[in-house]
């Protein structure tokens, strides 16, 4: 099942595990870092998914507007669009 499809159908504990284990496994990945970071923010893990979510600004890259918009959502502390 596609990490994604196991978030949406509330299997955050699963999608979480995958992601950290893409973002250890390609760790110039954006979406690795971006995906665990919602992942965590969803969960109400604040802490930890500032952390990942910085990591991914600090990789920059094509999506960078992206990860810069999960970032300031997760540091206002006010859920978005995620």
């Amino acid at each position: 099942m596609p990490d994604a499809l196991m978030a949406d159908q509330g299997d955050l504990t699963k999608a979480e595990t995958t992601f950290r284990e893409a973002s250890r496994l390609l760790p110039s990945s954006g979406a690795a870092f971006n995906n665990l970071a919602q992942m965590l923010w969803e969960q109400g893990r604040e802490k930890d998914a500032l952390w990942a979510a910085q990591r991914v600004v600090a990789l920059g890259g094509r999506q960078s507007a992206v990860h810069c918009g999960t970032l300031k959502e997760i540091e206002s502390g006010k859920p978005g669009c995620l």
